[in-house]
């Protein structure tokens, strides 16, 4: 219900996510040069994330991974795959072992279908319950939403998701 008036057609959106922070779960043994690959955005305007490992050169154990450019355009936390080597010039007998897992903040969310029949700008609700802190605003151009900008990206998203407007 928005303004007292419900829309003729309620609008839909898809929120994307950039990585926030790469967690490690495992953290492997021998490294002498990680390196971290992530898996492409599911947006193809998307742009891919990606880090470096931190690590112990005495042990080759993973210390930490440090986000250098967080991407664009995931729907979900893209996999984290971390290396000896790179993947098109591996060390053998290196390092491995390490895990790790990434979350998002919210980026952009993109209009899919714009509703009609808005008087007013409808609240915008993140919907995962593993996340925090995600808000947007919507904007009403003649009766539909024109567009919708992140106010705060928020932190620690799983899977990137917004209901309807509310």
């Amino acid at each position: 219900d928005i303004s007292g008036v419900a829309p003729l057609t309620p609008a839909s959106a898809t929120a994307y996510g950039s990585v926030d922070q790469v967690v490690l779960s495992a953290f492997g043994s021998g490294y002498t040069f990680p390196t971290v690959d992530f898996d492409l955005p599911d947006d193809p305007n998307g742009v891919q994330a990606s880090a470096h490992a931190e690590f112990d050169p005495n042990t080759g154990e993973i210390t930490a991974v440090v986000v250098d450019n967080p991407g664009s355009g995931y729907l979900t936390p893209p996999n984290v795959v971390i290396r000896d080597g790179t993947l098109f010039d591996p060390i053998r007998n290196g390092g491995s072992g390490a895990l790790a897992t990434a979350t998002l903040a919210v980026s952009s969310i993109v209009v899919d279908s714009p509703g009609s029949g808005y008087i007013s700008a409808p609240s915008v609700v993140i919907n995962d319950p593993t996340g925090t802190g995600a808000l947007a605003e919507a904007q009403v151009n003649a009766g539909t939403i024109s567009a919708i900008t992140v106010t705060n990206p928020g932190a620690g998203y799983l899977r990137v998701g917004m209901r309807k407007f509310i």
